[in-house]
């Protein structure tokens, strides 16, 4: 299992883009849970520009529409940590 990091500017960004407190805390549940236990099936999706990074996206309802958070993970810095660095 990996260690995740996610800083407080993202969890910042993704608080200025759900704007609801439940959202947000289940959006980064489901972020911690998915890349602490399945990091194998999403670390195939590397950035083509960066490939100290691989791309994992969250799926969340806003209203009636269907939205994505998009991520991007480093998970090359230290062995046993994936680092959340952006978020869009």
């Amino acid at each position: 299992m990996h260690n995740v990091v996610i800083p407080p500017h993202v969890s910042q960004k993704i608080g200025a883009l759900l704007q609801s407190r439940e959202a947000v805390i289940s959006v980064l549940l489901t972020l911690r849970d998915d890349l602490e236990n399945h990091y194998i099936q999403f670390r195939g999706n590397r950035n083509p520009d960066d490939p100290d990074y691989f791309f994992y996206s969250v799926g969340y309802f806003r209203g009636w529409k269907w939205n994505n958070l998009d991520f991007s993970v480093n998970d090359t810095r230290a062995d046993g940590f994936l680092f959340v660095d952006e978020v869009s």
